[in-house]
């Protein structure tokens, strides 16, 4: 009826296989989707140094995380790194499920922000800003999922997935994973937001 052929059905017979096992094929077709296709760029930074070095940008299903030591402006780089990618890619979607700053904080960072790259604007300017572009979760604890239920109303509210889903900060996020200590929890935390 379709004019499909015997070929065609094969194809989506091998993309519905369940179970563990992946051929080389199903990795090759993988990775030419996200990074081995022509023309493939994840997400920018607008770092110039950060760029080069990450020649194909952030790629779906990648998680980078930032460490440094407590109060040493880990939030503030990331809400100027925000900015800087909306610089270039103005339509960006970003989610922020912020664990440990409340909106408030959070919007008081963003605005300072805003400000040293429009000087003069306003709390509406930079309302204006972002309003389109992120959503904020802003409960002090997340399960995997909710953080997964967030992502789906994300994709809902904003009717587009997000292009980047930050969790600030990953300490707090992996207090609700099991494990015997705080590296066993980290790792959980990290493999749950991969997945």
């Amino acid at each position: 009826k379709y004019g499909k052929q015997k070929e065609d059905f094969d194809y989506l017979f091998s993309k519905s296989k369940g179970g563990l096992l992946v051929t080389v094929n199903q990795a090759y077709d993988k990775w030419l989707e996200v990074e081995g296709g022509e023309g493939i760029i994840g997400l920018r930074f607008n770092i110039p140094d950060l760029d080069k070095s990450m020649n194909y940008g952030l790629l779906p299903g990648q998680v980078m995380s930032m460490i440094a030591r407590s109060n040493s402006g880990k939030t503030i780089w990331t809400i100027n790194m925000f900015e800087r990618m909306k610089m270039i890619k103005p339509d960006i979607k970003i989610l922020v499920v912020s664990l440990e700053q409340s909106r408030i904080e959070w919007f008081e960072r963003a605005y300072r922000i805003r400000n040293f790259y429009a000087p003069g604007s306003s709390v509406i300017d930079t309302v204006n800003y972002w309003k389109d572009n992120l959503l904020i979760v802003d409960k002090n604890r997340v399960t995997e999922n909710e953080l997964r239920d967030c992502m789906d109303q994300y994709t809902y509210e904003a009717g587009a997935p997000a292009d980047l889903t930050a969790v600030d900060y990953l300490g707090y996020y992996a207090r609700g994973f099991p494990g015997t200590d705080e590296k066993q929890r980290t790792t959980e935390a990290i493999m749950g937001i991969k997945s």
